[in-house]
């Protein structure tokens, strides 16, 4: 047989048995036959003052939810827009933390958490039981935007399971930036920094003025923070500068993770004391450079007499 009639009947019999073994789609009875149509309100921040309904709250609760319950939107409709707000901006009390379910994990026992638990063999289980809690977080969320926004934030502050390598480390993770998820950014971003998880999957533990490590320093500015704006020169852009990625790890040299109580701590032997000016003038040039930043800055600047 000639090499392309072979390849031919390979491909045909190919084609005979993904016809066989592929199943038809067959739409949920219960899907969306075309998207809802929900008057919109084309106005700026000034409070809503547009038709409210269930409609309405149902759009709502769609944005600001994993989805809502048919007696959710019965409720929120029958509040005001205001008073809907302030309850899915209010704080919930943190939930319990997840469990052990392996019989095999030697540091805890079943029905238990594993999150203060001695170190076990039993690590991908811990990571199975933490992503189980997690999604029936969500699952189960109240009327709040606080589990939407954990979820907002893990994708912004990324780390991985993986890199980490413990999941009690990876739990407080979770847990900071559920804390934090619906409070001041720059909190939340100080406290990520010298997150135990965060410094062990950018390399922040291993930053020393000996021996600094840039990892987080640049994510910090071109992820985390500013963005990179247009590039001006190879590898320097509008907002932030090369020079001023180096300077910032060395602002960041020194921290380190504790592995028995999962946190940052700060270790001045390992820190660069030298100064670091040049960093700090290029982030007061681009805050001056932003009209809402300037007259902060200009305060902050006088009381600096710089």
């Amino acid at each position: 047989m000639k090499r392309r009639e072979f390849l031919s009947t390979v491909v045909e019999a190919e084609d005979r048995v993904q016809k066989k073994t592929r199943r038809k789609f067959v739409p949920s009875e219960f899907a969306n036959k075309a998207l809802p149509v929900v008057p919109r309100s084309a106005s700026g921040l000034e409070p809503y003052a547009g038709p409210w309904g269930p409609v309405q709250a149902a759009h709502l609760l769609r944005r600001t939810m994993f989805g809502a319950r048919p007696q959710d939107v019965v409720s929120a409709s029958a509040m005001t827009v205001s008073g809907l707000v302030d309850l899915l901006l209010s704080e919930p009390a943190a939930p319990d933390p997840p469990i052990n379910t392996n019989i095999n994990d030697t540091g805890s026992v079943v029905g238990t958490t594993w999150i203060n638990a001695p170190t076990s063999a039993s690590n991908n289980s811990r990571h199975n039981s933490m992503r189980a809690w997690w999604v029936s977080l969500m699952l189960e969320q109240g009327m709040s935007l606080r589990e939407k926004m954990t979820l907002f934030w893990h994708n912004h502050f990324v780390t991985e399971t993986a890199v980490v390598s413990d999941a009690r480390v990876s739990y407080r993770t979770n847990a900071l930036l559920r804390q934090y998820a619906l409070g001041n950014f720059k909190e939340l971003t100080r406290h990520a920094t010298v997150d135990c998880g965060m410094l062990r999957y950018l390399n922040g533990n291993t930053n020393t003025a000996a021996n600094p490590n840039e990892n987080y320093a640049r994510e910090l500015q071109e992820l985390f923070t500013i963005g990179k704006g247009p590039e001006i020169a190879p590898e320097n852009y509008t907002n932030y500068t090369e020079q001023d990625v180096q300077q910032a790890a060395r602002v960041l040299s020194g921290w380190r993770d504790d592995k028995t109580t999962f946190t940052g701590y700060f270790t001045a032997n390992r820190h660069d004391a030298g100064d670091k000016l040049g960093f700090l003038k290029a982030t007061v040039s681009y805050a001056l450079k932003r009209p809402e930043l300037k007259a902060d800055f200009t305060r902050f600047l006088k009381k600096l007499q710089l």
